[in-house]
């Protein structure tokens, strides 16, 4: 167990927030919708790579298709180097960009349309990141999957759209519905337990591995298994300690052994997590599921149990 945790830890990870330089901290963030051209919904073939997370194929500029992991934890839409120099666009302005280990400046695009499935919007202040720290040809953030219904499908390797006004059928039958809060655009889960703690969670599609942070681990009295390190699609690494929580659980949902990672990332100070327990919920754990789904209009997350007995992770 704690030789597979440390090899985990060593792919690439997390959340990812842009804030101006001329701005004054982060604040409010404007994110734009993702607009259908026609129909309330769309079923989109994904692939995972591989660190299990969910590709889509996404056209830039009408080149493509390209690979673009799909991360809820992602304020903005990133783009690879290499995808960057396929379109023969540069930044001609810079924004720092904070991700789970640390913040620092880049060079930013806007493109005028960016299109996943029949969807498509325009995309503001695009970073760029090396496409061998993002892990794929770019980042589907938050801008690209607000004002929708997101549902992931791994037992069918499947992202299906939901348009904001959509009473779809086939997005309902959800046998765990959690209510959530917003804070700049995400989406966090208050009633979750780790432990006999009280937790925010974050769904965090873009991780390979659950992150907490330290008040969480101080919560918890957790005992270090060992020590590893983070790696950030910004490139940047953070020391981390990771253990084991007996028991997560959120609405009647449990989960036994559960590896976490805690660490001091500045992801958590952005979401206004870094004074309570909190948790980044990495794919581990939500491929236990047969589906989830992210409603951003109705802010609830939802979870499909499996027919099987879930194991422990």
């Amino acid at each position: 167990m704690q030789e597979r945790m440390a090899m985990a830890l060593t792919a690439i990870a997390l959340a990812l927030a842009l804030a101006s330089t001329s701005a004054e901290g982060a604040g409010a963030i404007d994110l734009p919708v993702a607009r259908p051209a026609s129909g309330p919904t769309e079923t989109i073939a994904a692939k995972s790579d591989d660190y299990d997370r969910m590709t889509v194929p996404v056209t830039v500029r009408e080149h493509g298709p390209f690979r673009f992991m799909v991360d809820t934890g992602a304020q903005r839409t990133v783009l690879s180097d290499m995808v960057a120099a396929r379109l023969g666009v540069t930044g001609t302005e810079q924004a720092q960009v904070t991700g789970v280990a640390g913040t620092r400046v880049v060079s930013v695009v806007n493109v005028d349309r960016l299109k996943l499935g029949r969807r498509s919007w325009a995309g503001k202040q695009l970073p760029i990141l090396l496409a061998n720290d993002v892990g794929a040809d770019g980042i589907i953030g938050l801008d690209g999957l607000q004002g929708q219904r997101v549902m992931i499908d791994f037992r069918r390797n499947e992202v299906t759209l939901i348009d904001r006004v959509s009473r779809d059928p086939a997005a309902d039958g959800f046998e765990i519905v959690v209510e959530a809060k917003r804070h700049n655009g995400e989406l966090i889960m208050t009633n979750a337990v780790i432990d006999g703690v009280k937790v925010d969670v974050v769904i965090d599609t873009g991780s390979d591995v659950s992150v907490g942070n330290r008040a969480l681990q101080k919560a918890l009295g957790s005992r270090v298994q060992g020590r590893t390190e983070l790696q950030s699609v910004t490139g940047q690494s953070i020391q981390a300690e990771y253990g084991t929580a007996r028991q997560f659980s959120i609405d009647g949902f449990k989960v036994t052994g559960m590896p976490i990672a805690y660490t001091d990332s500045p992801s958590f100070a952005l979401m206004g997590l870094d004074r309570r327990p909190a948790l980044l919920l990495g794919m581990p754990t939500l491929r236990l599921f047969d589906r989830i789904a992210i409603d951003f209009v109705a802010k609830r997350v939802m979870f499909d149990m499996p027919a099987a007995s879930i194991p422990n992770s």
